[in-house]
């Protein structure tokens, strides 16, 4: 076996292509990088007009649901009241938890029917049917906290 010599290493290695390899190594690595950063900037701005979005629409549900009371409420029925507003959204937080709950209840069946196929094979099926996905653990009530933007009273609806 020949005995290698670092020190002409450099010497011995054609210079061409290593200044080509250098030179497509670089420009592989900036198109990803660029390719990353548009990832990045696009994903935000997509978030941040989903955000947009549904703060928009828990502004106009809110709105009308004030609408409906002021248009509604009778003499001696008091009007709108915070408390009614509060019990509205209160109302909606739950629906909006319990929605968020039941899609990841069904991405966590989906991951174990994934992890079970995988399992399987995909080429043969079992006879025999996946387990039923254990029930998830109650969860304690959590009270939700939003925090105020602007601070203002409501009277006199």
């Amino acid at each position: 076996m020949e005995s290698l010599d670092l020190n002409t290493l450099a010497t011995s290695l054609p210079t061409a292509n290593l200044a080509n390899a250098e030179k497509d190594l670089l420009n592989n690595f900036k198109a990803a990088a660029l390719s990353i950063t548009t990832l990045y900037r696009s994903s935000r701005q997509t978030s941040k007009r989903a955000y947009n979005a549904g703060y928009a629409a828990a502004c106009q549900d809110f709105l009308l649901m004030i609408q409906q009371g002021v248009s509604v409420g009778e003499p001696g029925d008091g009007g709108m009241t915070i408390g009614r507003v509060m019990d509205w959204i209160e109302a909606r937080l739950d629906a909006v938890k319990s929605r968020e709950e039941e899609e990841e209840e069904d991405e966590e069946r989906d991951r174990e029917r994934g992890a079970a196929n995988k399992a399987s094979g995909t080429t043969a099926k079992s006879a025999s049917k996946p387990p039923a996905p254990a029930a998830p653990a109650p969860k304690p009530k959590e009270q939700v906290r939003m925090p105020l933007r602007y601070s203002a009273t409501l009277t006199n609806f």
